[in-house]
């Protein structure tokens, strides 16, 4: 299924819930119940520390558990990685945006081809030049991704 975009400059990716990858379905149920539907919404939903604990008050889960689903979100609002990517990502320490934004093309392509000899998963042939897409989508998304933030913040 192919994102929604959401209205900032550019444009953000905004993936249905059940579609990041490894969120068991019990958890997308009950980010649901509550009204989390993408991944948009999670993220904002853990902007902070305080929201982030109360969503995992709320899902009767550990923190971290709720700060990595929103880490994935955080990174498939990034075109180009999606849903598809954001589990590589974050399995080879990229936990947000901004950071992939400050990335190495060279050093994190290394890195996941690494992971891929690791895992023997060669079903997706990555070029540095498309993580260094990636990377300035990234950029971008961090400047939206603060449009976002200001927005929420000055909400009543």
């Amino acid at each position: 299924m192919a994102p929604q975009t959401i209205l900032s400059s550019p444009p953000l990716s905004d993936w249905p819930i059940d579609q990041l990858p490894g969120l068991p379905e019990d958890v997308c149920s009950k980010m649901q119940h509550l009204g989390i539907l993408s991944s948009l919404q999670l993220w904002q939903q853990s902007l902070s520390p305080i929201t982030a604990e109360q969503l995992a008050e709320k899902l009767q889960m550990p923190t971290q558990q709720v700060l990595k689903w929103s880490a994935m979100a955080d990174l498939a609002q990034v075109p180009g990685v999606g849903c598809i990517y954001a589990g590589v990502l974050l399995h080879v320490g990229v936990c947000s945006s901004v950071q992939l934004a400050k990335a190495s093309a060279d050093s994190l392509h290394q890195q996941i081809m690494r992971l891929q000899v690791r895992t023997m998963s060669r079903d997706r042939k990555l070029s540095v030049g498309l993580v260094n897409q990636w990377i300035m989508k990234a950029q971008e998304t961090a400047t939206a991704q603060r449009q976002v933030r200001r927005r929420v913040a000055a909400r009543p």
